[in-house]
């Protein structure tokens, strides 16, 4: 059974990664059924350390793609501002 702790932090994962209706997203990008997932949440079964790994791996690849994005945004207000000033 997963601790308090460990549902909380799972929640927060799914819905910061995804959004509100995250159970399905989630269980794709970990290769499980979205009954896993919720089994997870309910804390009536815990996710195996392997899981938590591939979980870390989604966050960090997402973090990487929104540093990209934020760096894109930066440069296309960056190239805005100086068109502007002309």
């Amino acid at each position: 059974m997963m601790t308090k702790k460990e549902q909380e932090l799972l929640v927060r994962a799914g819905e910061l990664l995804y959004g509100p209706t995250w159970h399905s997203d989630l269980a794709r990008d970990l290769g499980v059924s979205r009954r896993s997932v919720q089994r997870w949440v309910t804390g009536e079964r815990s996710p195996s350390g392997e899981t938590w790994a591939q979980l870390a791996l989604v966050v960090r690849q997402r973090f990487h793609d929104m540093t990209d994005l934020m760096i894109e945004l930066a440069e296309q207000m960056e190239e805005l501002a100086a068109r502007e000033e002309k």
